[in-house]
């Protein structure tokens, strides 16, 4: 064979290859192993995702920089091709450093992101290497740029507060829901379990967004969901950092997506209306995580 045809070969197969490639990067971007994907973090780390939400005043005017309604701690680890996210209710009894002790939920109230990462790692032990706040308005646009996701609704849920901006009327049963509906799906409180029953659908919201995320049809909508986020998302890792961890996301199979939740119980007494961390059994969860 002439060296001519051994090229054209050799360029034919790898433009094939390429194409396999691309294929499985956009439909079955899970079935790639670590060694052949690409845009990946370098490293493992943690960071602090916060929901910001508002009060609202009789013309739903935003009244207040606002209070992080939602915390979750996401462990990356590129290399184990794993995200682990630890929820962190809102009510849990913690030493805000230089305030004493506070609901979590208003270290960020009191400091912005830089005191309630300060918190989380004070109350953790742990290293918090970056936050990220999402605007819950930006969690309805950005639900919406995806045309909706799909979710089961476990109960009927009916709640108004206009003070805080909730018109929630969701029905029981398998739906598409519109970025609105998902944004009172994830913050209705009206069960026993309160806010530890809304940690338990923010879990299941976070599998359907990534799984929506994954899909071919997101990546046709991605110039929409790219402007959602730079809008509504406020982070300190740089932006291809976090292209990066969202690339990492959609390559990580559901089974390796870990979902904990600060261990511990309802305060009793004086600690009324307080979640007690387990402070044992936060170190086992701790351990097993490798935080």
């Amino acid at each position: 064979m002439r060296r001519p045809d051994v090229l054209r070969i050799i360029a034919l197969f790898s433009y094939l290859m390429l194409i396999v490639y691309a294929w499985v990067f956009v439909f079955i971007p899970k079935t790639l192993p670590p060694y052949l994907t690409v845009l990946m973090p370098d490293r493992s780390f943690n960071v602090l995702i916060m929901g910001v939400d508002y009060d609202y005043d009789e013309h739903s005017h935003k009244l207040a920089r606002g209070r992080a309604d939602t915390l979750i701690l996401a462990r990356i680890d590129p290399f184990g091709k794993r995200i682990d996210l630890l929820s962190i209710p809102r009510d849990l009894l913690v030493e805000v450093p230089g305030r004493g002790w506070h609901k979590v939920n208003a270290s960020y109230g009191m400091g912005g992101a830089d005191l309630a990462m300060r918190t989380v790692s004070k109350m953790l032990g742990v290293k918090v290497d970056h936050y990220m706040i999402v605007d819950l308005d930006g969690l309805i646009s950005l639900v919406d740029s995806l045309g909706g996701i799909r979710i089961y609704v476990e109960k009927d849920m009916h709640h108004v507060d206009i003070p805080a901006g909730l018109n929630i009327n969701l029905k029981k049963g398998k739906q598409k829901l519109s970025g609105r509906q998902a944004e009172g799906y994830v913050r209705y409180r009206g069960d026993a379990m309160a806010d530890i029953g809304r940690i338990d659908r923010q879990k299941n919201f976070v599998k359907a967004l990534s799984s929506r995320l994954a899909s071919p049809a997101a990546l046709v909508r991605m110039p929409f969901c790219l402007k959602v986020l730079k809008d509504s998302v406020r982070s300190d890792m740089s932006f291809w950092q976090m292209i990066k961890t969202a690339n990492l996301a959609r390559t990580v199979a559901a089974g390796d997506i870990g979902e904990h939740t600060v261990p511990g119980d309802f305060g009793q007494g004086e600690f009324y209306g307080y979640w007690i961390m387990d402070e044992k059994k936060m170190r086992d969860l701790k351990q097993s995580l490798r935080l």
